[in-house]
This record gives C-alpha cells, structure tokens and sequence, in this order.
C-alpha cells in the first residue's frame, strides 16, 4: 500500500498536547478521515492560532511525524491515533514556504479547506515541509 500524505489543522495548544501524548487527536466527525490515514503515512499539523478563538494569527506548521498505527481508537469525545512526532522538528510560519506548497496561491481557500480536522496533502508538499521544519545540522568545521 502507498504511503500518503496527511495536514491536520488544530490549535498550537493541542498540538503541543498531542505531541507530548504521542497521539493525535481530531473530533468525533473525523472518525473516516482518521481511519483511512495508513500506518507509516506522514502527517503534518497546521496552527493557525496559539489557542482556539484567539484573535491573533500565528499561521505556521508545528509538528510533523508518522502515524505509529492502523486503527482509531475512541476516547470520550474524539478518535485518537498514535503518532511518531519527530520532537526535533521547529515550527516554521507558513508564509516563507507558502509559495513552495501545491494549491497555496489561493491562501483563502487552502485555509478554509483545512478548518480543524485532517486532509490530504502531496508528498511534496510533505518533503518540503519535512526539509523547511528540521533543524540545521551542527556545522562540522567547528568540531575539527
């Protein structure tokens, strides 16, 4: 089975729960969306606010990783899925890579695709995200 590509758009705060779970976590209504996300699928979440209703925009990727397993189990009020979260990865705003992503010409319309839940997204679109999020390798001339 093909690996695909997965962008969730959730709030700073939870994703930073989620990370520090090791899971993600989307509403009730995404049980279908969650369940279709293979195993070893890449995943990359979106934050456009630091918390929900905050009036300010931060606009930039926070976490990237892989789903760790098949099935969506239930909690009380959402389907969870576990996650390899890649703990090195920075968050990185969304305008210096806007330009680098497929479909976000239109920066209206792509926000509103996503709203909170979870949506596919091109494996370019997942490897520039991956290379943009990843901190710079330490520079080897100091250590000689």
């Amino acid at each position: 089975m093909a690996i695909r590509y997965w962008l969730c758009a959730l709030p700073r705060d939870r994703v930073l729960t989620s990370v520090a779970r090791g899971v993600l976590a989307l509403p009730l209504e995404f049980r279908d969306v969650m369940a279709a996300a293979g195993e070893s699928d890449g995943v990359v979440c979106y934050s456009a606010r630091a918390r929900a209703g905050d009036p300010e925009r931060i606009q930039e990727f926070t976490a990237i990783g892989r789903f760790a397993d098949a099935v969506p189990l239930r909690s009380a009020n959402a389907w969870q899925r576990r996650i390899d979260w890649d703990h090195a990865a920075v968050p990185v705003g969304l305008r210096p890579v806007a330009r680098s992503l497929d479909g976000a010409e239109d920066m209206y319309a792509w926000g509103r695709r996503l709203r909170e839940g979870l949506v596919e997204m091109s494996r370019g679109d997942f490897e520039v995200l991956w290379r943009q999020m990843r901190p710079d390798p330490p520079d080897e001339r100091r250590y000689r």
